[in-house]
């Protein structure tokens, strides 16, 4: 049976109570839902009332922690910037495109698939294919689409610095879509280690990723290419 919604209220006073130690060890947003679902105090109806509970109970106030988080992130994304300016770089160009493909359950029919490509400086493919179909749902317009090439641009970049054993890197992305989010990027930059540095071409012709994504059949894994052919300007110091 259902409870009522003062028996919620009374069993949210009671957990946060109950554990308040354990709670404010957690640090973020996400580590207290994931402790709290997994007491099963994260449903629908009951976690807004545990949130409460936090607030009034533990100070916790969870809309801060996330832009304490926010704005901390930021400022370790200015900092690697402010960083970058002699740091081994990586330039690609990336796109995303929303395409039309017969559907996998009925070749007659046609369906919408997300696709991408990221292209070396050279024009020459590294890493293309259907976006993954655990994430099709998200990607419901052409900027999510560019804005996933260009986030998984930033993840290589990444991928280069770890294999080659650096401090940091900067990678300078060259994309076709006004809309994409500097910041934004900048701030999925900080976890790997890489600056992001925004380029856009105009002309859509003139970026290499763009028929890459459009014409280029099958899947290319970022494995086939050599990472350290992507470092526009060689590393100081590294393997």
């Amino acid at each position: 049976m259902a409870l009522s919604r003062a028996e919620e209220w009374a069993k949210a006073k009671e957990f946060v109570a109950e554990h308040a130690d354990e709670l404010h060890d957690l640090d973020s947003p996400s580590a207290l839902f994931k402790y709290c679902e997994k007491k099963r105090h994260g449903g629908k109806s009951l976690w807004p009332k545990v949130r409460t509970e936090l607030r009034k109970q533990l100070g916790i106030d969870l809309d801060q922690m996330r832009a304490d988080a926010a704005a901390a992130l930021a400022d370790k994304a200015r900092h690697l910037s402010d960083s970058s300016a002699d740091a081994p770089t990586v330039e690609l160009y990336t796109a995303g495109e929303l395409l039309e493909k017969p559907s996998r359950d009925d070749p007659d029919e046609v369906e919408i698939v997300p696709a991408f490509a990221i292209a070396d400086l050279a024009g020459d493919p590294v890493w293309f294919g259907n976006v993954h179909p655990n994430d099709r749902d998200k990607m419901t317009d052409e900027l999510a689409v560019a804005t996933d090439a260009a986030r998984k641009a930033v993840w290589l970049a990444g991928q280069v610095r770890d294999d080659q054993g650096l401090e940091m890197v900067r990678v300078i992305i060259h994309h076709s879509h006004p809309g994409l989010d500097a910041a934004a990027l900048a701030r999925a930059g900080v976890k790997h280690l890489v600056a992001v540095t925004l380029s856009h071409v105009d002309d859509s012709a003139e970026n290499p990723a763009t028929a890459i994504c459009l014409d280029a059949p099958g899947y290319r894994d970022w494995h086939e290419h050599r990472l350290s052919d992507l470092l526009a300007t060689p590393a100081a110091s590294g393997r």
